[in-house]
């Protein structure tokens, strides 16, 4: 089987809409030359017990092609470079289109898959079946939709949109006017509000006593990893200030994030964030972990590594809930494989640079130890 001519691809988003799973992937390589597709594929899959296979067995996809057979461009955003999605989700109360729910994405345009160009707000057209731009936001702007599965909550009688990355440290509400106002969206940070991480000038919020105060703060982004790893650094934050640090519970380890995503689920009545780690010994992007939290905001503190890779890499991995099986007491998992950013010299063949989907049983007693 070699559907839409399709011979690897890279960070795969999906998300149930018009009653099939739509998947999306960025960098898309053909076996006819080493070069693909920079402008993201698609293809859409039945959900399972409505016409699709069980998840254990595999997907079946119907890609989008072109007249060469090749899986097509869905998203022509216009100008040079490559384009990427993110923050794939669906907003409802919209009319058009036929049943008043409309799919979006935050889309960036780059050149050489480096220096960012445009970002902004993409939306789905059914008619055409692309995303098209629809708004363009600056590029400095870091309030925006992303992530590889954002998700929907109800705080305090509110539904919002909850975006990170692996953290779900952002939000807007739902409504689809709101996702190309930046300063609609709030992060759940010490900074004061309406400020940016500026290094050693970094502008905290602290009571009377001198804590960090962590709030939702409108037009105020939440600190990456990186840039809270700076502040502890700099003295300016300790470690334990912060609801977002995550060690190994087996090692104490501190866990160097990477990519990763949140969602609610019904069997252990928590919010699980599965992510990887970055500098391992086993690997530099293959080591997979689990934590939970009862809000997606946290306090996120100790994970349990679920999957590790020989010298290889695993990267921007994802959970889909929608083939959750049993209550959610068995989930699947998804990501990027290849040996890039690894030592390893030779890939494994027909596998490589290609996705790989990992079933995990909830009740395992080994995920209690």
């Amino acid at each position: 089987m070699i559907n839409g001519l399709v011979a690897g691809q890279d960070s795969a988003l999906a998300i149930p809409y018009q009653k099939k799973i739509y998947w999306f992937w960025g960098d898309t390589s053909r076996p006819a030359y080493p070069l693909g597709l920079f402008k993201a594929s698609g293809a859409t899959s039945l959900l399972p017990g409505q016409g699709g296979l069980n998840a254990e067995v595999g997907v079946n996809f119907d890609y989008w092609v072109g007249k060469d057979g090749f899986c097509r461009n869905m998203a022509p955003i216009e100008g040079p470079g490559v384009v990427w999605l993110d923050g794939l989700q669906t907003v409802s109360g919209i009319s058009p289109p036929r049943d008043g729910v409309r799919m979006f994405a935050h889309y960036t345009r780059l050149r050489d898959l480096g220096e960012p160009l445009e970002q902004g707000l993409a939306l789905w057209n059914d008619d055409k079946q692309v995303f098209e731009r629809a708004s363009s936001l600056a590029l400095d702007n870091p309030m925006h939709a992303h992530g590889a599965a954002p998700f929907k909550f109800v705080d305090g009688g509110v539904e919002y949109f909850y975006f990170g990355n692996p953290y779900p440290h952002m939000r807007v509400q739902t409504r689809l006017e709101y996702l190309s106002q930046p300063e609609k969206f709030e992060g759940f940070t010490p900074l004061v509000s309406g400020s940016r991480f500026e290094g050693t000038k970094t502008a905290l919020q602290r009571d009377e006593d001198g804590n960090l105060v962590w709030g939702w703060r409108a037009n105020t982004p939440p600190l990456t990893p990186d840039q809270q790893r700076k502040l502890v650094e700099a003295g300016l934050m300790k470690r334990s200030d912060s609801p977002f640090r995550v060690a190994d519970v087996d090692t104490g380890r501190e866990i160097m994030e990477h990519h990763g995503s949140v969602t609610w689920n019904e069997y252990r009545q928590k919010f699980i964030m599965i992510f990887g780690d970055t500098f391992a010994e086993e690997s530099l992007l293959g080591e997979i972990y689990l934590a939970e939290a009862d809000r997606p905001e946290g306090p996120w503190v100790t994970a349990k590594k679920i999957i590790s890779h020989d010298h290889y890499s695993f990267y921007n991995v994802v959970q889909r809930s929608f083939l959750a099986e049993d209550g959610g007491r068995v989930i699947y998992l998804e990501g990027t494989y290849t040996k890039m950013f690894s030592s390893t010299q030779t890939a494994t063949p027909r596998y490589d640079y290609n996705q790989i989907m990992y079933r995990l049983d909830l009740s395992d007693s080994r995920l209690r130890e």
